[in-house]
């Protein structure tokens, strides 16, 4: 079998200011978890190990990469180029370690993080056929619906709501949210139903925290997006609280049909304002920005994309 074409040998020069890989893999962790502790956390390592690490470059280069805080670091323009220069490095050599180690593409831990009401509803019931597939996959889910620093927190891939037209590049798109306006029968039963969404005004609504308008609820009028502001005597950032509240009697609620669509199914809630729902919202799997992403998270992913689909399970 013949080789590759010959290339002309290339003198290999030294870089003193990065020594080694390790020292790059170092700076590229600190930089994007913003503080030395936070990537010595990623690395597994002490944070005082890190900090002499980055002196060490910072002597040699004879500049400042990175001014300290107590609680972060900032970048200097120059740290900024070499940490664009150092990415690559690591990427191509994640990429070189991913083609080798073949066996382990398919092994080793997984962490997920996922909001509470999602994970135990809906990713509670098709992880088991997901480690069937692929035991030698060790998962951590992590439940909450906060927006976190994946890097500094190594979690490996967040299901989170988002806005679909603020999607993120590396953002996967597991399923759509249908929003409802709902209550109990028996608060509909001794409130007026609402004609419109303007007539919101004048019931007990229960408040989402998930967003920063949170009392102002969007509803379609007329092929166009139009607000109106509620009140209530309940707010919360969770959905499940907020569901629970409504099928007290509590007052309306404005959420996903993957919150409330087992109680709408059972009549424990009814939808109202039909016609005047939007759908602009959608679960995605974000993957932390750097460059390369392990088979395990491809896998976990395409596996939720398979079994949630265009008409997800809570909707069908």
């Amino acid at each position: 079998m013949q080789g590759p074409p010959s290339k002309p040998q290339r003198a290999l020069r030294r870089v003193p200011i990065l020594d080694d890989m390790k020292a790059v893999e170092m700076f590229v962790c600190v930089v994007e978890a913003r503080s030395i502790t936070g990537g010595a956390k990623r690395l597994g390592l002490a944070a005082s190990t890190v900090s002499k690490k980055i002196s060490e470059i910072e002597a040699r280069a004879g500049a400042s990469l990175l001014n300290r805080t107590t609680r972060s670091v900032l970048v200097t323009d120059l740290g900024w180029t070499v940490y664009e220069h150092c990415l690559r490095i690591v990427d191509e050599v994640e990429e070189v370690e991913g083609a080798l180690l073949t066996e382990q593409r398919f092994g080793g831990r997984l962490v997920v993080a996922t909001p509470v009401v999602f994970g135990s509803r809906h990713l509670v019931p098709v992880i088991p056929e997901f480690s069937t597939l692929y035991p030698q996959i060790r998962i951590k889910v992590v439940m909450s619906s906060l927006r976190m620093n994946m890097i500094e927190e190594g979690v490996d891939c967040q299901i989170r709501l988002a806005r679909t037209d603020e999607l993120g590049k590396r953002d996967r798109l597991i399923a759509r949210n249908r929003r409802v306006f709902c209550a109990s029968p028996a608060y509909l039963e001794s409130h007026t139903l609402p004609a419109h969404p303007r007539d919101l005004v004048g019931h007990r609504c229960l408040i989402s925290l998930a967003n920063e308008m949170s009392d102002k609820w969007e509803f379609a009028d007329q092929g166009s997006i139009q607000q109106v502001r509620v009140s209530g005597p309940l707010a919360s950032d969770n959905a499940e609280f907020l569901r629970e509240a409504a099928v007290s009697g509590l007052g309306v609620a404005y959420l996903g049909t993957f919150a409330v669509g087992h109680e709408l199914r059972a009549g424990r809630l009814r939808e109202i304002l039909k016609g005047h729902t939007i759908a602009n919202s959608a679960f995605v799997a974000a993957i932390p920005h750097h460059g390369y992403i392990s088979s395990r998270v491809r896998l976990f992913v395409d596996h939720l994309v398979a079994k949630f689909g265009d008409v997800p399970p809570w909707d069908r």
